[in-house]
Parts: structure tokens; C-alpha cells; sequence
């Protein structure tokens, strides 16, 4: 069990290195197993390139899977929860249902409840504070440090609503942010993810709770590759925190969230790949430029415009599509 970094600026190959690691695994002997975990967005584009890169043309003991996916991976070997799964209209349904229970109880959020988008909004409130392990405890915590009365009230409805909506689910349903919790209940039964080598690739950084999944990976787990964004600068140092202003200071606050719990559970960690090369834009000018300059200082540097960069005003977003349409087909 070793947990290892791979960090590169945009362009500099991250992906393409653990992906050709992958290969290397998986043709070494067709027994090593490698979980690629990529976000949602990106698993059928990186199959089409792990097929095409692997000699062979195809990925037998490779699979390619998101957060989303890993956990039903697991649930097909150990058996799947039988409280039934959410989507985001049930959701709605099940706090509109909760709130009206309570709505007497009230003070400010009950205004609104009989317009169409208010389930929408407290859905995705309850979504963001379910993805990020905060308790209706930890609100009241909240509520009692503020000073406007406004706030407050605010607070305690949204409490009530929360704790009204866990009541709902209670034995009955599960969403997607409590899927990753009961997969890491379930992870240790799990033989094939115990002789895996997982590879995280394309993420910027990790919610509490993936965090909390990457953790249990860590413990049974052959090995754990993540890929990061980072300064091609070999002097910054990525453990190291800089101010909030910092491009990269996400990167360096998930890093040390994740050896902290390496940490905890003695989890070997080997030493960094850096990539320091911009291997995409190192043919054009402009574009290597503004990845190495964008959102810097100190860098007075000056580069030949050209037409690789162009800046269009639109007076709406259709008129985006329309434009962008244009030049693809171009």
C-alpha cells in the first residue's frame, strides 16, 4: 500500500503518463488490475484513449470508472444497499413532503415554499451540505457563533428542513452523497479493489467525503496514483502553503488533507513525479505563454500575438454556441 503524486501544469502530460502506467501495468501481467477514476464528464474520452494507447486495442483488465460508478463496481462484487436511490426529483419531493410537517415551525423560509423553484434550491443546500459532512449539529455550531438575527433564522430553518428530509429518507431511501459513505462501509469485503492499483486522474481537488473514499482506497489498495495541477516551477514546493491568492493553493490544501490521513492510517508515501514540460503547447507561442503567465506575477515577458488566441463579444450565449459552432466546423 503507497499513495504517489503525479504534478504537472496544464499540457504537461499527467494523463497521459498514468495512463501509459496503466498500460504498462496491465500487459506486464494480466492479472494486475488498474481502476482509472476520472470525473463523470471524461470516462468515455479517456477509454477511447486507453484503447487506442494500449497495444493490444483493448482494456480488458483496465477499467475506467468516476466517483460515481466506482461504488456500483463494488456493490456488484459485495452486494447492493436496499434502500432505494435518489435522484435529484425525488429529492424535491421527499423536502417538499418534509416541509410541509414542519412548516408552522418556520420562521423565514416558509414564504416561499409554494413557488416553483423553492424544493430546487433547499435541494441543492441540503446536496452541498450532505457533500461536504456537515451535520445539522454542526449548523446549530454555526448559528450560535453569528451575530445577525437574520442569518439565524435562516439557519434554523434550513436545520429543521435538513433534519426534516434525513427523517424522510430514514430506512427507506439513500442519495448520491451517501452512496460513497456506504461504499466505504463496504469497501473491505472487497477482493478485486484489494489487488487494483487505483489511479486518479483529472480531478483539481477532492470534497471531504471523496477524500474519505480515497482514505479507505489507500488502506487495501495495492497502490494509489493521484495527479494533481501544479506549478512547473521544480523551486515551488508542494507541500508547502502559500497565501489564498496562490493558483495552486487548492492543490497544496488537498494534498495535505490527504497525507494527514496517510498519516493516521501509516500509509507509505512515495516521492513525486514532477512534469515539467508543456508538451501541448510547446508549438505555440501564445498559448505556452498565457499557461505559464496567466494569473502570475513577476513574469514581464512579453510574446508575438497571433492568431491562436482570439476574444469575441456576444451579446448572449446563443450567440456563444453560434460562433463556436462556426469555427469548429471551419
Amino acid at each position: 500500500m503507497a499513495l504517489q503524486f503525479v504534478l504537472g501544469g496544464s499540457g504537461s502530460g499527467k494523463s497521459e503518463y498514468v495512463q501509459n502506467y496503466a498500460i504498462k501495468l496491465a500487459t506486464e501481467d494480466r492479472k494486475n488490475n488498474v481502476l482509472m477514476i476520472v470525473p463523470d464528464q471524461f470516462t468515455m474520452q479517456t477509454q477511447w484513449q486507453m484503447a487506442n494507447r494500449h497495444p493490444d486495442g483493448g482494456i480488458l483488465n483496465i477499467d475506467v470508472l468516476s466517483f460515481s460508478r466506482l461504488p456500483r463496481k463494488v456493490f456488484e462484487e459485495v452486494g447492493q444497499p436496499k434502500r432505494m436511490l435518489l435522484d435529484d426529483t425525488g429529492k424535491c419531493l421527499l423536502i417538499k413532503r418534509g416541509a410541509s410537517k414542519i412548516k408552522d415551525d418556520l420562521h423565514v423560509l416558509s414564504r416561499g415554499m409554494d413557488n416553483s423553484g423553492w424544493s430546487a434550491e433547499v435541494k441543492s443546500v441540503v446536496s452541498e451540505f450532505m457533500q461536504y459532512n456537515v451535520s445539522p449539529d454542526m449548523i446549530d455550531s454555526i448559528k450560535d457563533n453569528c451575530n445577525s438575527v437574520s442569518l439565524k433564522n435562516k439557519l434554523a430553518d434550513i436545520k429543521l428542513l435538513y433534519e426534516a428530509f434525513l427523517k424522510e429518507c430514514e430506512d427507506k431511501y439513500i442519495t448520491r452523497e451517501e452512496i460513497l459513505d456506504m461504499f466505504v462501509d463496504r469497501l473491505p469485503m472487497s477482493k478485486k479493489v484489494a489487488s487494483s492499483t487505483i489511479i486518479f486522474d483529472g480531478f483539481t481537488g477532492f470534497t471531504p467525503i471523496q477524500i474519505k473514499a480515497i482514505t479507505a482506497l489507500l488502506r487495501i489498495a495495492k497502490d494509489v496514483i493521484i495527479t494533481f495541477p501544479f506549478d512547473n516551477d521544480e523551486r515551488e514546493n508542494p507541500y508547502k502553503l502559500n497565501d489564498d491568492n496562490y493558483l495552486f493553493n487548492l492543490t497544496k490544501k488537498n494534498i495535505r488533507s490527504i497525507l494527514t490521513e496517510c498519516d493516521n492510517n501509516r500509509i507509505e508515501v512515495l516521492k513525486e513525479v514532477r512534469l515539467k514540460e508543456d508538451v501541448r503547447h510547446k508549438s505555440n507561442e501564445a498559448l505556452s505563454y498565457l499557461e505559464k503567465n496567466l494569473f502570475r506575477k513577476g513574469d514581464d515577458k512579453k510574446c508575438n500575438a497571433n492568431d491562436s488566441i482570439q476574444i469575441t463579444k456576444c451579446s448572449d450565449i446563443d450567440s456563444e454556441c453560434h460562433i463556436i459552432c462556426e469555427n469548429i466546423l471551419q
